[in-house]
């Protein structure tokens, strides 16, 4: 039995008045199992004594087993005895616990759906309306960006450059070791992706699922999303047209620099032209900060150059291709920890996986990936470089977090990963703003939602394989014993029965003729204790039928009774 609502939510709402309640079930249930075993231990003993002679020590072991009780009088080996029934006794009881209490556990259900983003075309005004195309240049337009704020402390916008800016340029020189960093999300710092992100996963933090029952608590879920995936592959381009020149020089104030020239995919009449300051007193006796780089997406390839001076020597000439492959990825979401795992197709969520295989195309008009190159292009042009680049320094903070001491092609795959964490940090963004101002659609998903069931297996399995047991116990009784149809009406266990026994009996209501004793009903027998003064040891004195007077009450036969209830009493 599994409860993933109201009754899970009352459980955990009153934890010790279940507890009560499992406790006393528990013991009834239990106590039931200990009476069907007494009950058949004491039937045995009975059909034993019609057939065999017991020691009064074994039949008082026994009497005390089927009351459940420690006979003190007993010797030690029968005490001890006493003492391990009595604690396996309680072991009926614990099982029915271990199988009664509420254990919290988590169930999978395919329940709910989420928003994934949705790049159509009725939509670019939204994503795609940043950069416009004039003749062959890109020009920048801030008109249509939107941007809000996320409760707690989340930020979305349809513009990352330049609103997430700064966090680009964080997240990117952590980006070589982002394993151990855990990079945060970059609309959403609350929430991390355990390792790479690879561009997807923009909807946690800034949607929830939706079409799930309230009293539900969602702990986990995944979901399919198509997007891109981006590979960097770098090299040094020794005959690069991308450089650096003074433009203009006041000995006493700035230098202003200009960052040009041309990349193997430069539209033609165009040119990745912008400027760049450093105070030049300050840099009078150490080279100045300089590092530049552009970004171009024409021709059916995404390049990003680099150039920069003695200061930043190693990032010199280095120039990148950016591959983009559409992809499916599985995105698990921590909804506990707020953490992200992106793994690939084939670790798919359970149980979605082959309805979603064809997936509706979610960009249709292929701009996105030269958005995102673009963004590239515009964060180089949004800094100053007046005591350090404001570019330079996160490569060269990646670059040294990489390895240390750093060995020959390190720089490559510094950079590389420096833009590979910024091209996924972008997508990202892309993708949250198109969910929160845009189109999107839904996908299903797989939760793994909080739950209640009743027990453990280990002690539900436990119960059953007891409880079939008792149950053979019983068959196998039954039939050897055929139904106890031969069980007597003695039960040594009751005092009744003993006093009968041990006055002779009075089994019917009428004296025979040849017993001398009054005629009564064994309701009539009277007993009372006295102590034996020669050798300070308690007799019991019976009487049968009514007397005025308690101190008529004795032995019918004479001593022979006395000696009858003496010898009992000390036979051990």
């Amino acid at each position: 039995m599994r409860s993933l609502g109201s009754f899970r939510n009352t459980v955990t709402s009153y934890r010790a008045y279940v507890s009560v309640i499992v406790q006393l079930i528990s013991t009834f249930l239990g106590l039931l199992n200990i009476l069907t075993l007494t009950t058949l231990t004491n039937y045995a003993t009975r059909l034993w004594l019609m057939s065999h002679q017991t020691r009064l020590g074994h039949l008082s072991l026994w009497t005390a087993a089927a009351l459940q009780r420690v006979d003190v009088s007993l010797s030690p080996g029968h005490i001890a005895t006493c003492v391990g029934i009595l604690v396996v006794s309680q072991l009926p009881g614990a099982l029915w616990a271990g199988s009664l209490t509420p254990v919290l556990i988590h169930h999978n259900r395919e329940i709910g759906r989420i928003e994934v983003p949705y790049f159509d075309s009725g939509s670019q005004r939204i994503w795609n309306s940043q950069f416009e195309l004039k003749g062959n240049s890109v020009w920048n337009n801030m008109t249509f960006c939107n941007s809000t704020l996320l409760y707690p402390s989340g930020f979305v916008s349809t513009c990352p450059v330049p609103d997430h800016r700064q966090q680009l340029l964080d997240h990117a020189s952590q980006a070589s070791r982002r394993a151990e960093a855990n990079l945060s999300k970059i609309d959403s710092p609350s929430w991390i992706y355990r390792d790479r992100s690879t561009g997807f996963g923009s909807s946690p933090g800034v949607v929830e699922p939706i079409d799930i029952n309230p009293s539900f608590q969602l702990d986990k879920y995944c979901y399919l999303e198509e997007g891109y995936e981006a590979t960097v592959e770098c090299t040094k381009n020794a005959s690069t047209a991308y450089g650096y020149t003074v433009l203009e020089k006041d000995p006493e104030y700035e230098t202003v620099w200009v960052i040009q020239g041309l990349l193997p995919n430069t539209p033609a009449g165009d040119s990745e032209d912008y400027p760049l300051l450093s105070w030049t007193k300050e840099n009078e006796n150490r080279p100045p900060p300089i590092l530049g780089w552009t970004a171009v997406s024409h021709g059916g390839r995404n390049i990003i150059a680099i150039t920069a001076n003695e200061r930043y020597l190693t990032f010199n000439q280095t120039q990148c291709d950016v591959f983009f492959k559409r992809t499916i990825k599985s995105v698990y979401v921590n909804q506990t920890e707020k953490s992200i795992t992106v793994r690939p197709f084939s670790q798919g969520c359970n149980g979605i996986l082959q309805n979603s295989v064809n997936m509706q195309d979610f960009e249709p008009t292929g701009k996105l990936t030269a958005n995102v190159v673009r963004s590239i292009r515009l964060l180089s042009r949004m800094g100053t470089a007046l005591y350090v680049s404001d570019l330079g320094e996160p490569l060269k903070r990646n670059l040294e977090s990489y390895f240390n001491p750093i060995r020959s092609g390190d720089e490559l795959r510094a950079v590389e990963d420096f833009f590979t964490v910024m091209i996924d940090d972008l997508l990202v963004a892309y993708g949250a703003g198109q969910v929160h101002f845009g189109s999107s659609f839904y996908r299903p998903i797989t939760g793994l939602f909080k739950a209640i069931r009743l027990g453990d297996d280990v002690f539900i399995f436990a119960l059953a394989s007891m409880n079939l047991v008792f149950f053979i116990i019983i068959l196998f009784e039954a039939v050897r014993t055929r139904f106890w149809h031969a069980l007597p009406d003695f039960d040594h266990t009751k005092v009744h029965d003993l006093i009968v026994a041990t006055s002779s009996g009075v089994p019917t209501n009428a004296a025979s003729e040849e017993d001398d004793r009054p005629s009564g009903t064994v309701e009539d027998v009277k007993v009372k204790l006295h102590q034996n003064a020669r050798e300070a040891k308690p007799l019991l004195f019976i009487m049968y039928g009514n007397s005025a007077n308690e101190d008529e009450i004795g032995p019918p036969h004479g001593e022979e009774a006395h000696l009858l209830v003496e010898n009992i009493g000390s036979v051990s």
